[in-house]
C-alpha cells in the first residue's frame, strides 16, 4: 500500500475534477514510492499549483520518505488520519474493515482513499461499503484496485464493472471516472466505458499486471446497501418477457460448413470441442484488449 506514479498522477488529477483532500482518510498508512521531482513534473503537467503547500516539496526526512503524508498536505489536506487493522504503522484510526464502523466515523472526512487495501480484506461488500459511509455527502471516494494479472496479491481483484454499480445514483454516489493502466511508471491510461452505457461486458486478456482507478463523488447519504448491485447485462436480460417453451423455431437449410462441423464431432468429438473453445477464444482476443478503444478509450489526463 503506497503512492507510485500511477497512484499520483491520478490523485493530482482529481484536483482538476473537484475533489477536496481537506479532511483526508487513507485506508492503511499509506508509503510513498514516488520521488518529489517527478511529483513536481506531474504537476506541472496537469497545470496545477499548490502555493504555500510548496514547502512539501522540498522538505526532508526519514519521516516524510516512509509515508505519503507529505503528499497529502500537499493536495491541501489539512487533517489526515490513516486506518488500519492494527497501530503496527502507526495509524491514527483503528478498525476491522470487515465489521461495519462505528456512528462516530459516518460521513466525516471530505475524502477516502483506498490505496491497495479493500482488495485484502476478506468481507469485500462491508469494507466498500465502509469507505462510502465515511465519504462526506459532497466529498469523494477513490479507490487504487488489482484488476487483472494480480491472482494472488490480495483475496481479490475486481472488474471495474463493480465499481460503475456500486458507486451509483441508487447508493448515493456519481462516478467521476474510471481509469485502467497497466502496472508500471508511465503506462498509457484507458478511460473504461460503463458496461450498462454500451450494452456490453467490459472484458480484459492480456499479459501484464493492471490496475483501476476509481473516483466517485458522494451525492447523498448512503447507509449500506438495500438492494445489491447486479450485473448490467443480468438486468437487461431479467426485464426481458420470459421465453415461450412453446415456441417454435423455424430451420432453415443447414449449410456446408454446419454439415462439415457435424461430420468432425461424429469423426472425434473430443477434438472438435477442443478447437473450438480455442478457435473462439483467440477470435475474442482483440474484443478483450485494451486496444479495444469501445471499451477502453486511451487518455492523457
Amino acid at each position: 500500500m503506497a503512492i507510485d506514479y500511477n497512484n499520483a498522477k491520478f490523485l493530482i488529477s482529481c484536483l482538476g475534477h473537484g475533489v477536496s483532500f481537506e479532511k483526508t482518510l487513507t485506508l492503511g498508512h499509506l508509503g510513498t514510492f514516488i520521488p518529489k521531482p517527478i511529483t513536481r513534473k506531474l504537476l506541472d503537467h496537469y497545470s496545477i499549483t499548490i502555493g504555500d503547500n510548496e514547502q512539501y516539496l522540498t522538505r526532508g526526512g526519514s519521516e516524510d520518505d516512509e509515508y505519503s503524508d507529505w503528499f497529502f498536505y500537499m493536495l491541501g489536506c489539512s487533517h489526515l488520519d490513516t486506518m488500519d487493522y492494527s497501530d503496527y504503522e502507526a495509524a491514527t484510526v483503528i478498525h476491522d474493515l470487515n465489521t461495519s464502523i462505528p456512528d462516530s466515523l459516518v460521513e466525516q472526512f471530505d475524502c477516502v482513499v483506498d490505496g491497495g487495501t479493500i482488495e485484502h480484506v476478506f468481507n469485500y461488500p462491508i469494507a466498500i461499503a465502509n469507505a462510502m459511509r465515511m465519504v462526506k455527502v459532497g466529498g469523494s471516494l477513490i479507490l487504487d484496485q488489482p484488476f487483472n494479472n494480480c491472482a494472488g496479491h490480495g483475496f481479490y481483484q475486481p472488474s471495474p464493472e463493480l465499481f460503475f454499480a456500486a458507486l451509483s445514483k441508487n447508493n448515493g454516489f456519481e462516478v467521476i471516472r474510471v481509469i485502467v493502466c497497466e502496472d508500471f511508471p508511465c503506462s498509457q491510461w484507458y478511460e473504461v466505458q460503463n458496461p450498462e452505457a454500451i450494452q456490453a461486458r467490459v472484458i480484459l486478456t492480456n499479459k501484464a499486471p493492471v490496475r483501476v482507478l476509481v473516483a466517485a463523488r458522494k451525492t447523498s447519504s448512503f447507509s449500506g446497501f438495500g438492494v445489491w448491485p447486479a450485473q448490467s447485462d443480468y438486468k437487461r436480460s431479467w426485464a426481458k418477457p420470459a421465453k415461450n417453451e412453446n415456441s417454435t423455431t423455424t430451420q432453415g437449410r443447414v449449410g456446408l460448413v454446419e454439415k462439415l462441423r457435424r461430420v468432425a464431432k461424429k469423426i472425434n468429438h473430443e477434438w472438435y470441442w477442443s478447437y473450438s473453445v480455442r478457435r473462439n477464444a483467440n477470435r475474442g482476443l482483440k474484443e478483450r484488449s485494451l486496444a479495444n478503444q469501445e471499451h477502453f478509450k486511451p487518455v492523457t489526463h
